[in-house]
């Protein structure tokens, strides 16, 4: 990862895994990659990003509670369309991913997407899956 404040901007390189530690494949920049790839390779950072970085959106709750107030805050994050350019096993893969992560954090998630859930059935008692009829 190249970051570079002056020019606001954030260059990604990559390079493919291969069975050999000691190849010297040359890195490439992430615009090389398929849209598949590319798109598994982001949420890859942003799942590792997630790790370190709260998230960045707060829901504040406000209860009265035996005449005291009480506040409650619930962090979430939200990914939009993340899978626009995956194909069907590809987003297989990604969705079971982001799934496990939701179900193992203790934030909630919010993951837009124009296509029909492929693990709709996974959901459980701490993620919940929901479809929106056209």
């Amino acid at each position: 990862m190249d970051i570079k404040h002056d020019l606001k901007t954030l260059d990604i390189s990559v390079r493919h895994l291969s069975e050999d530690d000691d190849c010297d494949d040359a890195f490439l920049p992430l615009a090389s990659l398929s849209g598949g790839e590319r798109s598994k390779t982001i949420v890859c950072l942003l799942l590792s990003l997630w790790d370190f970085q709260r998230a960045p959106f707060r829901y504040v709750r406000t209860a009265n509670i035996t005449d005291t107030q009480h506040q409650s805050f619930y962090l979430f994050s939200c990914l939009d369309e993340w899978d626009v350019f995956l194909d069907e096993s590809s987003r297989d893969q990604v969705e079971s991913t982001l799934l496990e992560y939701a179900a193992v954090s203790n934030f909630q998630y919010i993951f837009v997407s124009p296509h029909k859930p492929i693990n709709a059935k996974k959901s459980n008692a701490k993620v919940n899956v929901l479809t929106l009829s056209r």
